[in-house]
C-alpha cells in the first residue's frame, strides 16, 4: 500500500482564505476510505484542486458547503498541511527527527507559502493550528488568524462559519 502524500489542496497562487491543518487525516490501514485511493487515476504528487478532491471526501465537502454559502468557491481557498502523510489523529504525527526528506521539504515549502500569505494579509483559519504556531510564531500576533478551539468537527464547522462571518459577511 502506497501512502499518498498530500501537503496542499486548492489555490496557492491567489487564494482569499487559508486553512491550516495538521495532516490530511485518515487511517492508512483503511486506505480505501482515503480520497486519494479513489482518485488513484487522477492523483499526482502536486497540488490538488478542491473541485476534484471534495467529490471523494465528505469531510471537505461538508466543510466547504459552508464557504459556498459565502460565495467563496473552491478556487478561493488554499489548505496547508503541516505533515503531508495520513495519520489517524494529529497525535500520531511523528517527531520531526523521524520525518523523511520529502516531509521536511514539504513543510518548508508550506512555511514559505504561509509567510507569503501573511505578507498579503490574508485571513487564516487554524482548524488544527498547534504545530503551525510552533513553526510560524508570527501567527501569535497576526490579526487575521482565527484559532479554532479544541473540539469535534461540528463545533469547528461553527467556528469556520464565525470566521467567514468576520471576513466575508454573509
Amino acid at each position: 500500500m502506497n501512502q499518498y502524500p498530500l501537503s496542499q489542496i486548492g489555490n496557492i497562487k491567489n487564494p482569499k482564505i487559508i486553512i491550516l491543518l495538521a495532516n490530511p487525516g485518515g487511517d492508512i490501514n483503511n486506505y480505501k476510505e482515503l480520497p486519494e485511493y479513489e482518485m488513484r487515476n487522477k492523483y499526482r504528487d502536486e497540488l490538488m484542486q478542491f473541485s476534484i478532491f471534495r467529490q471523494y471526501c465528505t469531510w471537505w465537502d461538508e466543510l466547504l458547503k459552508i464557504s459556498d454559502d459565502y460565495h467563496i468557491n473552491d478556487s478561493h481557498i488554499c489548505s496547508l498541511d503541516y505533515y503531508p502523510y495520513h495519520t489517524k489523529t494529529s497525535a500520531y504525527i511523528p517527531t520531526k527527527k523521524h520525518w523523511d526528506e520529502y516531509s521536511l521539504h514539504r513543510l518548508q515549502k508550506n512555511k514559505a507559502l504561509l509567510s507569503g500569505f501573511l505578507k498579503k494579509k490574508l485571513p487564516i483559519f487554524g482548524y488544527y493550528w498547534g504545530h503551525w504556531l510552533q513553526e510560524t510564531p508570527e501567527l501569535k500576533t497576526y490579526p487575521k488568524f482565527y484559532q479554532s478551539k479544541n473540539g469535534w468537527k461540528n463545533s469547528k464547522r461553527k467556528e469556520f462559519r464565525n470566521f467567514l462571518d468576520i471576513y466575508f459577511h454573509q
